[in-house]
């Protein structure tokens, strides 16, 4: 669409990415950066309350102190029966509430003054 509308043929623009080094990292860095202002405005609107946002972005960027499951530790829940599926919800429970238990640090009281 933007090649259209500064008349510029699309095989141009993938040539020149395809043979221009600087062009095509001017590009990646574009990329980052809109990735960025997604990622802040994904950020703002978790903060601001949105329920899916906070979810989002802890799927996908969790704390490092929450344990994190291997493919190995989470079987396809597909594959489960009923009884299976309650029990891996039991122990997830029983996880979540340990963990919610302990009490938190602050990198400031790992190394006192």
């Amino acid at each position: 669409m933007a090649c259209h509308q500064i008349d510029v043929p699309l095989t141009a623009v993938a040539r020149t990415i395809e043979q221009d080094e600087g062009f095509r990292a001017l590009l990646d860095r574009l990329q980052e950066l809109l990735s960025q202002n997604v990622a802040a405005a994904l950020y703002r609107s978790a903060m601001e309350g949105s329920v899916s946002a906070q979810q989002f972005y802890l799927k996908n960027r969790p704390p490092p102190e929450w344990p994190q499951l291997t493919p190995d530790d989470s079987p396809a829940m597909n594959d489960l029966t009923d009884d299976e599926l309650l029990n891996e919800v039991r122990e997830n429970a029983a996880r979540l509430s340990a963990f919610l238990a302990a009490p938190a640090s602050c990198p400031s009281d790992e190394n006192p003054a």
